[in-house]
């Protein structure tokens, strides 16, 4: 059994595996890095601000119903109306705490990748950028929906409010 020789006529070089930015993409990626860590820290306050509203919506909502009742004399909203309002600032809030985290959890690790030379480091925050993107994707296709269940009902009451009145 006679082995082929590897010589350079039967030699195919596979293309490197490792993909290495150049300068100004390394520029580009530091720039990111900086303007999604500002991003991210205004997120934080912007969930912070929405559960902290949260939480006190209900009560201050419970509150002005009652003393709009006993100056009114209409009767009081539930007070379940304030808890239900406030749970929907937290839910919100909390939901608002996603993205935040990515675009943190990006820019901490493209910097540190350009700073130390970590291709690791630069997965990572390819990876959280995917992530944040993949999550507005996911938020923009729930909300498109929204509006197409809204407008599809919009048009079946308009269409039963027309037929009785007739």
């Amino acid at each position: 059994m006679e082995e082929t020789p590897v010589t350079p006529e039967h030699f195919t070089p596979e293309p490197e595996k490792n993909m290495l930015f150049t300068e100004e993409a390394q520029y580009y990626l530091q720039i990111a890095a900086k303007w999604s860590k500002f991003l991210s820290i205004l997120g934080f306050i912007g969930t912070a601000l929405m559960v902290l509203g949260g939480i006190f919506a209900g009560s201050f909502i419970a509150r002005m119903s009652t003393m709009s009742a006993a100056m009114t004399g209409q009767p009081a909203m539930p007070p379940s109306a304030g808890g239900f309002l406030g749970g929907i600032y937290v839910v919100l809030g909390l939901i608002y705490l996603m993205p935040s985290l990515y675009l943190y959890q990006f820019s901490e690790k493209a910097k540190s990748g350009i700073l130390f030379y970590r291709n690791d480091d630069i997965a990572t925050a390819m990876g959280k950028l995917k992530s944040f993107f993949k999550f507005f994707g996911i938020v923009a296709i729930v909300f498109l929906s929204l509006y197409a269940l809204i407008i599809i009902g919009v048009l079946v009451f308009a269409g039963t409010y027309s037929a009785f009145r007739q």
